[in-house]
């Protein structure tokens, strides 16, 4: 059984309106920062799209999303007071999919601290020769 020609054009028709309604969909990405060590959740880090003007904060879970993007290839940057920022190169985000990113920060490992441990070290073996040789 043949159909007739303008079957054909609607059925034609209407799988080219559902190839371009699928390609034409925004991009979403989210994701969730939380300290490398104790596995807690980063409220307030700032997430920056590079190369654009996109940025926002992740939420009192540590969640963040963005919405709306191109299907495309993206860097990322995370960073947070204290802790090392994070840079993800060559992220691809598509149309369609569940785009997503856990990013576990490191704190910043600070000069000051180490001096101030071993200041206290050096302190308590001087109070425990102090003690000793009374």
């Amino acid at each position: 059984m043949a159909f007739p020609n303008w079957i054909k054009l609607l059925l034609f028709s209407t799988l080219i309106l559902i190839s371009l309604n699928s390609t034409g969909q925004a991009a979403k990405f989210k994701g969730q920062v939380i300290d490398k060590n104790s596995k807690e959740t980063l409220s307030g880090a700032l997430i920056t799209i590079l190369g654009t003007d996109l940025k926002t904060m992740s939420d009192m879970d540590g969640e963040f999303s963005f919405e709306n993007l191109k299907s495309g290839t993206y860097k990322i940057q995370i960073s947070y007071i204290s802790y090392n920022t994070i840079i993800v190169n060559n992220l691809e985000i598509q149309a369609g999919f569940e785009n997503t990113i856990k990013a576990a920060m490191e704190p910043v490992e600070t000069k000051i601290s180490k001096e101030l441990e071993s200041f206290s070290s050096k302190q308590l073996i001087a109070q425990e020769l102090n003690q000793a040789t009374i």
